[in-house]
């Protein structure tokens, strides 16, 4: 069983209006700026403020930053080339 101390905190994050997704409202009484992108798009993950794993307009960004990785993913084919490449270069650098 989950005891209260093992849970996650969350700190819900929400975008100001008006300002294009550079200040944060934060659920712990604070407020962030970003000079660019969302708090997702910069890898943040916790709260700096209280140390609460961010929710709120923060998830949300999160997953459009997740389906744009995805989009830019390349096939499974051009993965195994780049693989078999790499694998025959290191036996080549083994042989001397």
């Amino acid at each position: 069983m989950t005891t209260q101390s093992e849970k996650m905190l969350v700190c819900e994050w929400t975008a100001q209006a008006g300002s294009d997704w550079s200040l944060w409202d934060t659920g712990c009484g604070n407020t962030f700026h970003l000079e660019d992108g969302t708090p997702g798009s910069n890898g943040m993950r916790f709260c700096c403020f209280c140390g609460g794993k961010l929710g709120g307009d923060m998830a949300l960004s999160q997953r459009a930053t997740a389906e744009e990785i995805e989009a830019q993913e390349i096939s499974e084919s051009e993965l195994s080339a780049a693989t078999d490449r790499l694998v025959s270069r290191m036996r080549e650098i083994r042989r001397g």
